[in-house]
Formats: C-alpha cells, sequence, structure tokens
C-alpha cells in the first residue's frame, strides 16, 4: 500500500539522549516503533484531555 504524501506530514524531535534510550528501549521490548509510541502519547495526552475538558 502506497502512502500518499500529500497526506503526509513528517515531524522531527530532539529529546535528550537518556530519554532516546529508554524508549528505544521500551521500543524494541515492545515491538512497537517509537514514532507510533510518541504519537499515541501525544493523542492521549493532549487530545484526548482536550475532548474531556470540553465535557466539563
Amino acid at each position: 500500500m502506497s502512502v500518499d504524501k500529500s497526506k503526509k506530514v513528517q515531524v522531527k524531535v530532539s529529546m535528550p539522549k537518556e530519554i532516546h534510550r529508554q524508549l528505544k528501549d521500551i521500543s524494541e521490548a515492545t515491538g512497537i516503533p517509537m514514532s507510533t509510541m510518541m504519537l499515541q502519547a501525544t493523542i492521549e495526552k493532549y487530545l484526548d484531555g482536550e475532548a474531556s475538558s470540553k465535557l466539563r
């Protein structure tokens, strides 16, 4: 399945080496790519939080 580049954005992040090492270890242990873990965490923290704050 090819990805339509007009519907995709590349994001680069900088982080301390220690955090990168920890994320890499978790990624290798779980088989979940680091990019997927970071995206899931972002959605959980910010987008889900935004939705729940609108319910208040």
